[in-house]
């Protein structure tokens, strides 16, 4: 972990496997408590799951997934890298549809979202600012 006056920055390496996804709620939950004591983490919270999700459904060969989070000023930033070098794609769920509403749900609730190639796949953040 780096710290400065105001920027934090902390890692950690989950297994890909279903358990991961409540894993990495938790250390977005704990973590952005303790920076931001006063904002609620629940879109963190379900905004991780969606990506820790995507990466465990669209990253076939994925051993771990490497979940980032970051501090700078007011604004927290999440990430999740995996081995897929495919671009994470918002697509239009049906009104019965029962997946496709993540990346949607990142792009609606986040103040930013993105994603970039990296040498071992790809890695895929959202930003949320406190007040």
């Amino acid at each position: 972990m780096r710290a400065t006056c105001e920027e934090l920055a902390i890692s950690f390496v989950l297994p890909a496997h279903p358990a991961s996804v409540a894993r990495a709620r938790r250390l977005v939950q704990a973590t952005a408590r303790r920076w931001f004591p006063d904002a609620p983490a629940e879109a963190a919270r379900l905004l991780v799951s969606e990506l820790v999700t995507n990466a465990l459904h669209h990253a076939p060969g994925t051993t771990h997934i490497h979940l980032e989070l970051s501090r700078a000023g007011k604004t927290l930033r999440v990430a999740v890298r995996d081995a897929s070098p495919d671009p994470p794609v918002v697509r239009e769920a049906g009104d019965l549809g029962t997946c496709g509403r993540g990346l949607a749900l990142v792009a609606l609730l986040a103040a930013d979202w993105g994603w970039h190639p990296d040498p071992r796949g790809k890695t895929v953040w959202f930003e949320l600012r406190q007040g």
